[in-house]
């Protein structure tokens, strides 16, 4: 077809019109398939949305570009795995799922084509090397739609452990600064996937360690900071920065989990709201005072 587009946000081109005056009449409408061609799943198209996906998490061609994603620069970083190494070892069905990588031998990859002694050594020795993650790069590398590497990094700043964070309720989730709807229901749904479950039993069971990682400066850790009113010395976004830098948390909405509320000038209704749920009730002097004591300490 002949098409009119235009530059959409600097850089995409989004398509306006079809100029009906060009066709000639050997156009072909474009029909999507309605079952996925790797599994036979009945795809689907989110609403508002303009990609028709397979929903199956347990796709095979999904579950190829996991495994190349989690070994992959973005994932788990394990060098001699990149893309065509990882599609020879589904191929050759040495790896199936994640926890297969880490059952890997030499003597496995010294006999594969392409390899050789050297190499197998190499990357044996590189996904040793990562057996002992953190938490963040762990979260990132599993692949979880809508859960990159800032939403990880997120996640891992405020769960002490994975058990922590597969145990959350979606509305603990949500409380979290910048983890949205999407990404709180991901992780539900994928975390109470009882494939996912046992894959996650797998990994602790071949040496996967989730190593917490050294927590320097953290006087705020474990506590959550809710902000309601202006502030005079600083602007809301640097207050929360500033608590965020001594290991606490800050939230959108007041819960019982909350165990600070920051009240400026002209609060709103969550200053009553705390009041009745006997949150700590900080004034902005009281709160300025606080971080000075806790960096001081």
């Amino acid at each position: 077809d002949t098409v009119l587009i235009q530059r959409a946000g600097d850089v995409i081109p989004e398509v306006i019109k079809p100029i009906v005056e060009s066709r000639t009449g050997s156009e072909l409408s474009v029909v999507f398939p309605k079952e996925c061609p790797e599994c036979n799943h009945t795809l689907i198209r989110p609403e508002n949305e303009a990609v028709t996906r397979c929903p199956n998490p347990h796709c095979p061609a999904q579950r190829l570009k996991n495994l190349i994603y989690f070994a992959g620069k973005d994932g788990m970083d394990i060098e001699g795995l990149g893309k065509k190494n990882m599609e020879q070892l589904v191929r050759e069905r040495l790896v199936r799922d994640i926890p297969d990588i880490f059952r890997l031998t030499t003597e496995q990859l010294a006999t594969l084509d392409g390899w050789g002694e050297k190499s197998a050594v190499n990357t044996i020795q590189a996904i040793e090397h990562v057996k002992q993650t953190s938490l963040a790069k762990f979260i990132r590398a599993l692949g979880i739609r809508y859960v990159g590497e800032v939403n990880a990094s997120i996640l891992a700043a405020n769960y002490a452990c994975l058990d922590a964070l597969i145990s959350a309720e979606i509305d603990d989730l949500l409380e979290l600064e910048g983890i949205g709807q999407q990404a709180a229901s991901s992780l539900i749904d994928y975390f109470h996937d009882p494939r996912v479950q046992e894959m996650l039993q797998e990994l602790q069971e071949v040496g996967v360690v989730i190593v917490q990682d050294e927590k320097k400066g953290q006087a705020l850790a474990g506590c959550i900071f809710l902000f309601t009113g202006t502030l005079g010395s600083m602007s809301r976004n640097e207050a929360k920065q500033r608590v965020k830098s001594l290991g606490g948390q800050v939230v959108s909405a007041l819960s019982k989990r909350v165990t600070d509320l920051v009240a400026g000038d002209k609060p709103g209704s969550k200053l009553k709201k705390a009041q009745e749920m006997g949150t700590r009730i900080l004034q902005e002097e009281e709160f300025i005072r606080l971080l000075e004591e806790v960096k001081v300490a």
